[in-house]
């Protein structure tokens, strides 16, 4: 007999993201597993037209842009090529990591989770599943960030790492047990 687990797929709001998680999720439901998302309230409906159910969770677009929007403008005076990394650690570790952590924690109690799966740019669910010993698959939709960029994302998420008892992340951490990707 087969076993059937139960999965919680995470993400960031955008349709890019919420569009390169959804065939894993589809695939998964479609094979028996308990799917449940957690997302932030403007993806939710894109979430549930899919069939899926959903928990609300972590920062809207909007509000992750507002959150970040000091960061932001020094970001964009930036030369093109050096923005990438501190752009993503702005937006998604800084302003939406600490958010998503904190609705997380009572949906991965409720869920019980036998899997996380998100998508490359929701970054709680990392250190927390590490913490409960819980697999982690990230799915990706596009290139990795450029090792130079590394770093000031290492140093955004570093708060999350402490905060579930954790010693200091790699970048290795923010992938888990697999790593999906469509290229």
């Amino acid at each position: 007999m087969r076993r059937h687990l139960r999965v919680l797929c995470t993400s960031t709001p955008g349709t890019g993201h919420v569009t390169a998680l959804a065939p894993v999720a589809r695939a998964l439901r479609d094979r028996g597993h308990e799917v449940t998302w957690a997302i932030a309230l403007d993806g939710g409906p894109a979430v549930g037209d899919m069939g899926f159910e959903w928990s609300p969770a972590g920062l809207t677009v909007r509000a992750r842009r507002e959150s970040a929007a000091e960061a932001l403008g020094e970001i964009m005076r930036l030369p093109m090529a050096e923005r990438r990394g501190p752009l993503f650690a702005a937006l998604f570790a800084r302003a939406a990591g600490p958010v998503m952590r904190r609705d997380l924690t009572s949906i991965i109690d409720r869920v019980r989770p036998d899997v996380v799966v998100r998508e490359m740019s929701e970054l709680a669910s990392a250190p927390m599943a590490a913490a409960r010993g819980i697999p982690l698959v990230t799915v990706a939709f596009s290139g990795v960030l450029p090792e130079r960029a590394r770093s000031e994302v290492i140093d955004g998420l570093r708060p999350l790492w402490h905060a579930e008892g954790l010693g200091e992340p790699t970048w290795a951490d923010l992938y888990g047990a697999l790593y999906l990707h469509p290229f």
